[in-house]
């Protein structure tokens, strides 16, 4: 995933890649996968990231979020990855982006 060069103040955007069948909540076929770069600043965090993202495709939306608008909670069908690590370790909702942020949403983990 390619970022945008920036400096100190500037937006820059991230790239967020929707893969798997969550390509389908983008408009995408199902199993695919699509880049976003999303616009970002300093300020901004995967939460922030994230809900802009999904706030234009209300299926991805609805997937992503449970509860009110103002709590941002992920729901439980996705699994987010920021930075090639499970979105909770290293990185939360609340984490700052940079310009060398990179996020993946994907479907759920399981495993037996």
């Amino acid at each position: 995933m390619a970022q945008s060069p920036s400096s100190p103040g500037d937006t820059f955007t991230v790239p967020v890649e929707v893969n798997a069948w969550v390509h389908s909540l983008v408009d995408g076929p199902m199993g695919g996968a699509k880049e976003f770069a999303e616009p970002a600043s300093p300020s901004d965090t995967v939460g922030d990231v994230l809900f802009r993202l999904s706030q234009r495709f209300p299926k991805l939306h609805e997937a992503l979020w449970e509860g009110p608008p103002e709590h941002r909670v992920l729901g439980g069908h996705l699994e987010i990855m920021v930075n090639n690590t499970i979105l909770g370790t290293d990185y939360h909702l609340d984490s700052p982006v940079s310009p060398n942020t990179q996020i993946m949403i994907t479907g759920q983990f399981v495993g037996g």
